[in-house]
């Protein structure tokens, strides 16, 4: 969970300390509910499959998470959202005014996607930069071409790689 999630909110193009041992993995819905009249929309059932989805979880510090650890969202917005190292955090309360099971399965599918979109353009910029222009070995012949459509097809992954991640 801390390497996918450090991975996303580097992928924000923003501040990302590195991760070190004084960051946790906050629940935003809280793991223990003692006071379930602060959490109207969720039941039990509904709680159980959520609250250990990806898109439940934020990297915080220590400090923080012991601050707001079994909080209703309200008082995590309002405590984290500008004190907050960590964009990925700070972005899931700037987004949300409130936090039930559809938004949690709506930052859940945003942020696979997001990893996936990550990981893909990994791959092709591997694949790319891997990629031997064809002609190099014996014969020098259709090696400018074949040079120039390798750079072009590089440059059109890192385009699209800074599309997506900015």
């Amino acid at each position: 969970v801390y390497k996918r999630q450090e991975s996303y909110d580097r992928s924000l193009k923003g501040e990302s300390p590195d991760w070190d041992k004084k960051t946790q993995v906050e629940h935003v819905l809280p793991q223990n509910i003692s006071n379930w009249a602060h959490f109207p929309n969720f039941s039990e059932e509904s709680h159980s499959n959520c609250v250990h989805l990806f898109g439940n979880l934020v990297p915080l510090t220590g400090e923080f998470n012991n601050t707001v650890s079994n909080k209703p969202f309200k008082d995590k917005k309002e405590a984290l959202m500008k004190n907050t190292m960590y964009k990925s955090t700070r972005e899931l309360f700037e987004e949300n005014n409130s936090w039930n099971p559809i938004d949690i399965e709506k930052k859940e599918t945003h942020d696979v996607e997001k990893n996936e979109e990550e990981k893909q353009t990994e791959k092709e910029t591997r694949r790319v930069r891997g990629a031997r222009p064809r002609g190099t070995a014996g014969s020098s012949r259709g090696t400018r071409s074949s040079s120039l459509s390798e750079k072009r097809r590089a440059d059109d992954v890192f385009a699209r790689a800074h599309q997506t991640f900015g």
